[in-house]
């Protein structure tokens, strides 16, 4: 066995295996220098939020007008047809390659490194973008919407400054950043509170509006506009109200599944989760089972409360005839929530719900995906600096500030008149990745034999790997929400800009890799021997 090199040693040292002949070095050779902080419940409360009830609501709020007559409930539970699939997938290839980076390392050690770098960095690139969005809409969105409601003016006026924008999300983007870089279980203890916090506030939320039923909503809207009023000038602007159907409710199911797809962000830190072989299965299947059970009810609440033809009159109305809509904002479940029990208490505690949920997302996507950043250094892609471990945090600083950097540039953008027409591109983006994964799940028990046969992912229902399987569904379901994104102009997927953005993400994931590989090689590196092997801690 070769001597280990620790990652914060200040030169690389090459060892040699003995009885192999080949030499080996960096990644496959180092140890990380990190520790098991992140335990079973860690993981699954994660994983949960990754999933963003926030953006979920936003979802089932327009699923009535993107995909007119949907049955929004049923497309929910149908949507965890596909997550379930996908989320066995990543939990048997985490028990085939018990190691930190998700995707990055599954599919790099089954078809190629560049094809799994170019699909791990756009997809953390999407991330970061998305980060950055989310950042900025904490005030001209959320905030916005709570002022709103409670009828602040003054404070509603402030929102949209990009002063106020600016500053709220750097705050944001601190908040998230620096606990992570203080210590992983500080940061935990902060995504704990966050969700707890959060899930009690919009549980609460949820069984008022499930006990004030339509007749509430109705007064409330006629208090400041009209609800039939809205219904007829959305029908005199073009809107034509559907019947429900199982064709609309099938193609809604693309949509929704970008919400309960994200259960395994856990993946990217599997050196530092505890009983790998125990937990991860137990928190990518329940995300996946509780994320699900929540948006669905959230999705029947939604529709007793607000009524599916109102949700997709009303959002026709504001997107298509601004000037006919007569209520203060956008349709939002915040917003709609909120004028259903119009009250200051109320109001309170459903946006605070929502901003603990953000930031909670916010801490564990920094926490997961700045290990991407690492597991790339430890394969000598990107430079070294970012695999350092602070030897008494026992954090990676370096990726974590790099991570938290990025997002500030991308919260810049947003805010200084960036363009987010090219965002419609995400879910393209995070489908392709996806795609990948399945691909690379069908033929690892054919192609990698030595690495799967006997592994704790070598599971089999009817002489067939489970393996396989999954991915075949994961396959053909992520194929036809390709499908549903290309030939449906409502989502806005198939623009140019946001096809061009994706296809340049990939593209400039392969140069970065194929930059790298020549620059080691020419430094005497031997950079294609670290991946003939597994990284190790």
């Amino acid at each position: 066995m070769a001597n280990v090199v620790n990652a914060s040693s200040p030169e690389p040292r090459w060892v040699v295996a003995p009885g192999s002949g080949v030499v080996h070095g960096g990644f496959v050779r180092r140890s990380a220098g990190l520790i098991r902080n992140i335990s079973a419940l860690d993981s699954l409360v994660g994983n949960i939020l990754i999933v963003n009830f926030v953006a979920s609501v936003a979802t089932l709020v327009v699923v009535p007008y993107t995909f007119p007559g949907a049955n929004v409930t049923l497309a929910v539970v149908l949507s965890m047809v596909p997550s379930m699939a996908l989320a066995t997938v990543y939990v048997l290839f985490t028990l085939v390659m018990p190691r930190s980076g998700g995707e990055y390392v599954f599919v790099s050690r089954v078809f190629h490194p560049v094809v799994g770098f170019a699909a791990n960095f756009s997809f953390i690139c999407w991330n970061i973008l998305f980060g950055g969005l989310l950042a900025n809409q904490f005030s001209t969105v959320y905030l916005g919407s709570f002022f709103s409601a409670v009828g602040w003016r003054p404070a509603l006026a402030v929102t949209s400054e990009k002063w106020f924008v600016l500053l709220v999300g750097v705050l944001l983007i601190a908040l998230t950043t620096i606990p992570a870089i203080a210590g992983t279980k500080l940061a935990m203890r902060l995504t704990k509170w966050s969700f707890f916090i959060g899930v009690t506030l919009l549980f609460g939320v949820l069984a008022v509006l499930a006990f004030a039923g339509r007749r509430a909503f109705v007064a409330a809207v006629d208090e400041k506009a009209s609800f039939t009023g809205i219904l007829d000038s959305a029908r005199a602007a073009g809107f034509v109200p559907a019947q429900s159907g199982l064709a609309p409710t099938l193609q809604a199911v693309a949509l929704i599944s970008l919400a309960t797809l994200f259960v395994s962000c856990a993946t990217y830190a599997t050196d530092e989760v505890e009983d790998v072989k125990r937990s991860m299965p137990r928190a990518v299947y329940g995300a996946a089972l509780i994320g699900g059970a929540v948006m669905a009810v959230m999705a029947f609440i939604a529709e007793r409360a607000w009524g599916s033809e109102f949700l997709a009159a009303s959002n026709y109305l504001a997107e298509v005839a601004p000037d006919r809509y007569p209520l203060d904002s956008p349709p939002s479940f915040a917003y709609l929530a909120i004028l259903t029990e119009h009250n200051w208490l109320f109001a309170v505690a459903i946006n605070v719900s929502f901003l603990s949920l953000i930031v909670g997302n916010m801490v564990f996507a920094t926490l997961t995906m700045s290990r991407c950043f690492v597991v790339w250094s430890f394969d000598r892609i990107t430079p070294r600096q970012l695999a350092r471990v602070d030897a008494r945090r026992r954090t990676p600083v370096n990726a974590l500030v790099a991570f938290g950097v990025l997002s500030l540039l991308s919260l810049f953008y947003y805010t200084f008149g960036g363009s987010v027409t090219f965002l419609a591109g995400t879910t393209l983006g995070f489908i392709a990745t996806f795609l990948t994964v399945a691909a690379a799940g069908i033929v690892l028990p054919f192609w990698k034999k030595d690495l799967y046969r006997g592994s704790a992912g070598d599971i089999r229902f009817l002489g067939i790997p489970v393996i396989v399987i999954a991915g075949a569904a994961s396959l053909v379901m992520l194929g036809a929400m390709v499908y549903a994104f290309l030939t449906n102009d409502a989502l806005g997927a198939n623009g140019l800009s946001g096809l061009l953005f994706l296809g340049g993400l990939w593209v400039l994931g392969a140069l970065i890799f194929l930059v790298a590989r020549a620059v080691q090689r020419r430094r005497g590196v031997p950079f294609d021997a670290t991946f003939r092997e597994l990284p190790t801690r």
